[in-house]
């Protein structure tokens, strides 16, 4: 990246916390590249001013499209015809290099030395639903290399997993539980990843058909532990996908990717506020439809919209009640002694809270599971990947790994989610291109029609 003696120089023209903020980009290779990768700057622009303040006054960076630093302009000065970056985007990318770095340090930290290259990535395969704090951290700082290939997986895992649920019947042997209770969790986990890795490059690569949303590979899991990590994913990832939700929230006939839509939606809106009048313009296309399609839609948007217009207080509600269930989940099972232990929710620190609360069953085929579920992206849009993990010295304690039991009673979710509604007998021939009677939405031929 070049010493620069004019770029040093030139750091007189700003006050000594500017001077410091401008010292930290120049220290910083991975920070600079990523905020000149990240950004939309014209292909043209062989530069680019950096604010350092105010967006319009400055004062600026100017930086090359390698790299390398040319000068600093104080306020005031005209950073002439180069785009510019605001102050927020240099301060993003800082934040990202620190916890790249970090991220690869606690990697090194956790790593066996018995693993051999890619063994702890491999960790998101056989822990089941025992990946702790630590390991995701520590696996997030190579999601970059891998995460594309294992949404896609993740992906077609959620489409075999319906048709497995629909045909149900068969008693699981322990072999398939397992297979099964693996993949849906690495399911899961891929999900968070994506939520790690810079915007531009975590999509960019994953195939979707033009009628699926990133989050719904997790979102047809149908359980909120699931469900809200399809919803974090999409705040992180940002603005950039919400046409993609838009395009799925106009389906009256498809339930699931309505509160896919909705949930990633808001919780975008959330984390991106600039977006909420859009998203807030999207949302009333839930208020359509008639019938119990309508009415659930509407149902829908009135929870939405409770969650826009109160935040904080929907996201202080869930962690009361995520202090509740922590003290629930570790009774019988932590000691005075043991890190973790709290005998009053007063006690219990507010980041096991939020992860006590993201692991509580909930479904949106049941009254009560359904408010829980959208109240849930006011705590994922301000949550952090490592909140859906407990750390390594609770984590086994509190939870038990996931066998027959468990898998059955998710193949159960998801069989009485999709299930068809029974369509009304009626013996007036059905044309292959009207709506299905039972109510779906879709054309019969696409439907119960055979």
């Amino acid at each position: 990246m070049g010493h620069d003696e004019h770029f040093l120089e030139r750091l007189d023209r700003v006050t000594y916390d500017q001077t410091e903020l401008a010292l930290a980009l120049y220290r910083d290779h991975l920070a600079v590249r990523h905020l000149l990768d990240r950004e939309a700057i014209p292909a043209e622009a062989p530069r680019v001013a950096i604010s350092l303040a105010d967006a319009d006054r400055g004062p600026f960076v100017i930086v090359a499209r390698d790299g390398h630093f040319v000068t600093c302009l104080g306020e005031g000065m005209s950073p002439g015809p180069w785009p510019i970056l605001p102050k927020a985007a240099l301060e993003g990318s800082l934040e990202f290099a620190a916890t790249s770095r970090y991220r690869t340090q606690v990697a090194r930290e956790i790593a066996r030395p018995d693993e051999r290259d890619g063994g702890l990535v491999n960790r998101i395969f056989k822990r089941k639903n025992l990946l702790s704090r630590e390991e995701i951290t520590g696996i997030s700082a190579f999601a970059p290399l891998f995460v594309d290939i294992a949404l896609t997986a993740g992906l077609r895992f959620a489409g075999a997993l319906m048709l497995r649920a629909y045909r149900g019947g068969r008693e699981l042997s322990r072999d398939t539980a397992d297979l099964y209770a693996r993949s849906v969790w690495a399911a899961a986990y891929a999900m968070e990843l994506a939520g790690t890795v810079d915007a531009r490059a975590g999509v960019a690569r994953v195939a979707l058909p033009p009628d699926v949303t990133l989050s719904l590979a997790t979102t047809m899991f149908i359980d909120a532990p699931f469900v809200y990590r399809g919803a974090w994913a999409a705040a992180q990832l940002g603005t950039r996908l919400v046409d993609d939700y838009a395009r799925t929230l106009g389906d009256p006939g498809n339930q699931i990717s309505r509160i896919d839509a909705t949930l990633a939606l808001v919780a975008i809106g959330l984390r991106h506020p600039e977006a909420l009048p859009e998203i807030s313009r999207l949302l009333r296309r839930l208020a359509d439809g008639d019938g119990v399609v309508g009415r659930f839609s509407q149902a829908l948007l009135k929870l939405a919209d409770d969650v826009l217009d109160r935040p904080d207080a929907i996201r202080g509600w869930a962690v009361a009640r995520g202090r509740e269930a922590y003290l629930d989940a570790i009774a019988g099972k932590l000691t005075p002694n043991d890190v973790g232990y709290a005998e009053r929710v007063e006690d219990v620190p507010e980041d096991l809270a939020i992860t006590a609360f993201l692991h509580l069953s909930a479904s949106h085929l049941s009254a009560e599971g359904f408010p829980h579920l959208v109240a849930g992206a006011a705590v994922v849009a301000q949550s952090t990947v490592e909140h859906f993990h407990y750390p390594e010295a609770i984590l086994r304690k509190v939870l038990t790994p996931w066998g027959a039991p468990e898998v059955s009673a998710q193949l159960a979710l998801i069989r009485d989610a999709f299930a068809p509604q029974v369509p009304v007998r009626n013996d007036a021939k059905v044309s292959r291109n009207d709506p299905c009677r039972c109510g779906s939405g879709k054309k019969a031929k696409r439907c119960c029609l055979p």
